[in-house]
């Protein structure tokens, strides 16, 4: 049974033209997350989806090679209860955070669906050790939220909406 369900996945992947052996190992907790960043020295990447972590190993190999080498990936579902209170702390719904390599600043924020075209090499640029952290680039709607009271481990990097350190790009 092990070997079908084995030669299945491969099978499965040839046709989605996705390299598995490339895709980052997906943490979804949080928690678990933040003390691996902190272990490993390596910036958060974290993905914040409607429902399950659809389309995340389909990635483009040269951004699931960054993520893989470079980020800790966290995949956040804002569906269930847990994940939910997440993505209020972090004011969206679906999109991509990006901490700098310390985890206490945001890096990279992405309010909606990514293009993934652009992925690999902001990804690549980002973690770059060089890169230092002064603002966060953001993409798509500001967050509505700016402010939430939650646990200290789920509270994200700062965000401030109108602080004269943040970049906003649309």
């Amino acid at each position: 049974m092990m070997f079908t369900t084995s030669m299945a996945v491969l099978a499965l992947s040839g046709l989605l033209g996705t390299n598995l052996a490339v895709q980052p190992a997906w943490q979804t907790d949080y928690k678990a997350a933040l003390t691996l960043s902190a272990k490993e020295h390596k910036p958060l990447a974290v993905f914040i989806t409607k429902g399950a972590a659809k389309n995340l190993d389909q990635l483009p190999d040269a951004a699931a090679k960054v993520l893989k080498t470079n980020y800790i990936a966290v995949t956040i579902n804002s569906d269930d209860a847990t994940g939910k209170e997440l993505a209020v702390a972090f004011g969206m719904t679906e999109g991509v955070i990006i901490s700098d390599a310390t985890g206490a600043k945001q890096a990279l924020r992405i309010e909606g669906q990514t293009n993934p075209t652009d992925l690999p090499q902001t990804l690549e640029r980002l973690a770059q050790p060089s890169h230092v952290t002064t603002t966060t680039e953001v993409y798509g709607a500001a967050p509505s939220v700016t402010s939430t009271v939650v646990p200290s481990y789920y509270t994200p990097a700062p965000y401030c909406k109108n602080c004269q350190q943040q970049q906003y790009r649309r």
